[in-house]
């Protein structure tokens, strides 16, 4: 690889750990968030501290100027988990939209786009307070959306990696889930005296970086299997900008303007467009036919809103069979693992690799390795599942938190992997969005559940068993992808 390449994969990781996964650091900033009392409004108390329609065991008690004063209860909890779940939901079924705009004008549209949306996002979050609670839900969708469009787009910095495509696409997908290393930042530094505004402010100063990478280190339209043209980013933003002095120039020249426009790096760049377009219209219609992409479908839906319950369901979780003294700490051991994830990631991407060459040494063909490889990471992505489902229901903490770390940065790896081998690259932000979006129609599943534990079940006791056969199910994708290989 190229110097250019390889920093354009280390600025995609940078970008993925500051501003794709962090909605999934929720469980930080929803601590912070508490003890700003957001949406405390909903908790009925008077000036004396009296309780009214509540009871002590469902309200948060903080200590302000002496005072024990009740800050959370169980509607304000309610209210911050509708928050993660529409920013999720929302920001999962809209993806698609980001899919069609990256296939068809291109990876620079879409990502300003998403840059832009994440620095709108900063700043509603920076001027949001406890009186106008609100504002959570359009700052976090935005910043969900922002997120999963970077995530997108960088995956397809896979091409250009060579044999090590599968290596570079979990490792950016891991840095994408050790995005909660930002809320948890915010924590720290909240845990340390510095106001949520101040914290905020900052966040938004270092947004820009997203749309500055964009024209520096990004293709303005695509990789393709296909592609031999190394041009792309700074040095595409350079031809653009010497295209315009050379029209300036030459007014009126039309054989100047023609031998410029037909260059030979333009015209490379135009025909290998048009063989992906031609190619890609017959294969388009057969991936949407095609049985596994709809139990890949089934696949990540189901493991999807595992995932986000837990993330949903932790703060009120932890906080029911831990004492008070130890939620803080607990989550900070969460999120100091989740960070690690960009750390943890490459093992999908060596088994997954490891598995095809292998086979290949085997003497199995390429194709059959490549099968062999994708069946390996998704059995293996749903016996993690499972497993995070028996540990929590069990109430075993910490096993839990590690597999849980192990187990969502298989989830997401496995995905995109799968629809990157599976299915045309010239329709991967298309099926890949497809995916997403059913992911975030089933993921507002995950209010209800919570809804019902807060309700009838506050441990979430039989909603944890339940999951554990939910996270079964899946093993139906891998059953399929096992007979596809044969």
């Amino acid at each position: 690889m190229k110097l250019q390449q390889v920093v354009s994969i280390v600025s995609a990781c940078l970008e993925c750990i500051l501003f794709g996964g962090v909605i999934f650091g929720w469980p930080s900033l929803e601590y912070v968030l508490k003890r700003e009392n957001y949406f405390s409004y909903l908790c009925s108390n008077n000036s004396n501290g009296t309780i009214r329609n509540v009871t002590l065991k469902n309200i948060d008690l903080t200590l302000i100027n002496g005072n024990l004063t009740s800050t959370q209860c169980g509607k304000s909890s309610e209210m911050l988990n509708l928050v993660f779940t529409v920013a999720l939901g929302v920001s999962q079924i809209l993806l698609p939209l980001g899919g069609y705009i990256l296939d068809t004008y291109g990876t620079w549209i879409q990502r300003s786009l998403a840059s832009i949306a994440i620095m709108i996002a900063s700043v509603m979050l920076a001027v949001s307070s406890a009186t106008n609670s609100g504002i959570l839900f359009p700052s976090m969708v935005l910043l969900a959306i922002g997120g999963f469009n970077i995530l997108m787009s960088n995956i397809q910095l896979g091409k250009v990696a060579g044999k090590a495509q599968t290596s570079v696409i979990t490792l950016i997908n891991g840095s994408f889930n050790s995005g909660t290393f930002v809320f948890l930042m915010f924590k720290i530094a909240y845990d340390s005296g510095i106001d949520l505004k101040s914290i905020s402010i900052a966040y938004v100063i270092i947004s820009v970086y997203p749309l500055v990478s964009t024209f520096l280190l990004m293709p303005r339209k695509w990789f393709s299997d296909t592609t031999t043209n190394t041009r792309y980013g700074i040095f595409e933003l350079m031809d653009l900008v010497k295209a315009k002095c050379f029209c300036y120039k030459s007014v009126g020249s039309a054989v100047d303007m023609e031998d410029h426009t037909n260059s030979p790096e333009r015209l490379e760049l135009e025909s290998q467009v048009q063989n992906d377009n031609e190619a890609g219209k017959e294969m388009y219609s057969e991936s949407g036919e095609s049985h596994l992409y709809w139990s890949v479908q089934l696949y990540y839906s189901l493991l999807n809103l595992r995932m986000i319950f837990f993330l949903g369901s932790f703060s009120t979780w932890i906080s029911n069979i831990e004492s008070e003294a130890n939620v803080g700490r607990l989550t900070n051991i969460l999120g100091i693992l989740l960070v690690l994830s960009i750390c943890i990631s490459p093992a999908h991407g060596i088994l997954t690799d490891g598995t095809i060459r292998f086979c290949i040494v085997r003497g199995y063909s390429k194709q059959q390795s490549t099968w062999a490889g994708l069946l390996v990471s998704v059995f293996t992505t749903s016996l993690l599942t499972v497993l995070v489902s028996v540990t929590v229901a069990l109430k075993h903490t910490y096993s839990s938190f590690i597999l849980f770390v192990l187990a969502r940065s298989f989830v997401y790896a496995s995905t995109s992997t799968f629809i990157a081998f599976a299915f045309p690259s010239r329709h991967f932000g298309t099926l890949y969005g497809i995916t997403t979006m059913l992911g975030g129609i089933s993921g507002f599943l995950q209010f209800a559940l919570f809804s019902l534990g807060i309700s009838v079940d506050k441990d979430f006791t039989i909603v944890n068993y339940s999951m554990i056969g939910m996270s079964a199910c899946t093993f139906l994708h891998s059953m399929l992808t096992y007979k596809n290989l044969r």
